[in-house]
């Protein structure tokens, strides 16, 4: 039998044996994983504190580390033996996911076509526009021809291209040194980032896919997934990339003007970024009701893509087109002045550098065509294009090979303003004619003629 003291005793050491349990269980809720002096390794994730004199532990998580979070798992992590005597001129490593922070939003600079942003807010059903922000945790989708523009709170620009999914991750500035902290998720289609100067080595800004994560420091670049071979592809234009391959654990540096490919398998391919193409008669004034852009070939080059915007930024982007060729025809758009950023891409899909070109977009066409009538020859024709306009017909003898024979015109009228023109009495023999079109808009006049065409005129 037991006497009363053994049964307290016992007791005892149930309820303490209770208490230890439900502190372990109470410590793991609060982040128990990181219970051990963190290795260098893990101190990556980490933003390091110089100790000053009077620091204390105490005060310091109370400042730093969000309330839910015990000091002592910050001593656990640093290793500390005693919380009272910190060594001043000492590294205390505070994990970025115990951090305190504020929010960072990102404003719609454009949207163009079929965008959804879902949010984490109530405002998930909400009709976004230019000018609303958006925070951490919401997705972006860009639907085909559509395109998204986003100004970061420290002066970086994310660009979306069409059939995109981008996550906001993360998106905060942390108390401590109000350092930032920008991490995007790619999950199709990509980005093309302008990231601003961070201000000091605990700034971070991080663009990821599933099979690489590339680091930022002040500079110019795109990251991606290709749809057609599932390799996360980076390239850069200005500054430098740390790349981490997620597959094999890997990290690499990624300097200017260099494209990188992590395949399915975590196998890299690097590349010099091919030399920018050059368009042929790139800033002539498209006038025709279908727009045409010819590429100069290039050697080492699979394909070509064109981008299309309204600003020389390329903020307000409306167009992205892959050429297999090296022509490209564009549907109509509006008048105005617009670029185009024209890029080669490798066998392997990396895309290189870009050239930039600016247009005048005047849609100025004319057609016309020719038959018998009773009294002579009928020239119609008709235009497309507005503002205000007169037409110029043109007749000249010509050789068999439909060329004029020489400069003057048999028949040369300037100034019509009707659609049509009879000429009668012309004499048997071959002959070429054109008509051109004056169009006069916002105090500019422009010019088109349509080809010469032929006409074989016999005797009656």
């Amino acid at each position: 039998m037991y006497s009363v003291n053994q049964i307290n005793d016992k007791n005892h050491k149930y309820y303490k044996s209770l208490f230890i349990v439900f502190l372990a269980i109470l410590t793991a809720t609060l982040g128990g994983s990181n219970l051990h002096a963190a290795e260098p390794n893990e101190r990556k994730n980490a933003i390091p504190y110089i100790i000053k004199s009077g620091d204390t532990l105490i005060e310091l998580t109370n400042k730093y580390i969000r309330p839910e979070i015990s000091y002592r798992l910050i001593q656990k992590y640093n290793g500390i033996n005693n919380e009272k005597r910190l060594r001043i001129g000492s590294k205390l490593f505070l994990p970025r996911q115990y951090l305190r922070f504020n929010r960072s939003n990102a404003e719609i600079l454009s949207l163009r076509g079929n965008i959804t942003i879902q949010s984490n807010t109530a405002e998930a059903a909400k009709q976004y526009k230019v000018g609303d922000v958006i925070s951490e945790g919401a997705v972006i989708n860009t639907g085909r021809s559509s395109f998204m523009s986003l100004a970061l709170e420290d002066g970086s620009q994310l660009s979306l291209p069409s059939n995109s999914n981008v996550r906001l991750r993360r998106m905060r500035r942390y108390i401590l040194e109000r350092a930032i902290d920008y991490d995007f998720d790619i999950s199709k289609g990509g980005s093309r980032t302008k990231v601003a100067p961070l201000r000091g080595n605990n700034d971070r800004f991080q663009v990821r896919t599933p099979k690489a994560i590339s680091a930022v420091r002040g500079t110019e670049f795109q990251m991606r997934v290709d749809d057609s071979t599932d390799n996360a592809i980076a390239e850069v234009v200005e500054g430098s990339l740390n790349v981490s391959n997620t597959i094999t654990k890997t990290d690499g540096l990624l300097p200017t003007g260099n494209g990188l490919a992590v395949t399915k398998t975590g196998g890299e391919i690097k590349e010099k970024l091919l030399p920018a193409p050059e368009l042929i008669e790139a800033t002539k004034t498209q006038k025709d009701d279908i727009l045409n852009f010819q590429i100069k070939p290039q050697a080492g080059a699979g394909k070509y893509r064109l981008a299309f915007a309204s600003d020389a930024s390329f903020i307000e982007q409306f167009e992205d087109k892959i050429v297999d060729g090296t022509e490209l025809n564009l549907t109509s758009i509006d008048n105005g002045r617009y670029y185009i950023r024209a890029s080669a891409i490798s066998p392997n899909g990396i895309e290189g550098l870009y050239n930039t070109y600016t247009f005048k977009r005047r849609l100025n066409s004319v057609s016309a065509d020719s038959s018998a009538g009773d009294e002579g020859f009928v020239f119609k024709w008709s235009a497309m294009g507005e503002g205000n306009r007169s037409f110029h017909f043109q007749l000249f003898s010509s050789d068999s090979n439909s060329k004029p024979l020489d400069k003057t015109a048999l028949v040369d009228e300037a100034g019509l303003s009707h659609n049509n023109i009879v000429i009668s009495d012309i004499p048997p023999g071959q002959y070429v004619w054109r008509l051109g079109t004056t169009l006069f808009d916002a105090g500019e006049a422009d010019v088109s003629w349509t080809p010469y065409q032929t006409i074989a005129i016999g005797a009656e």
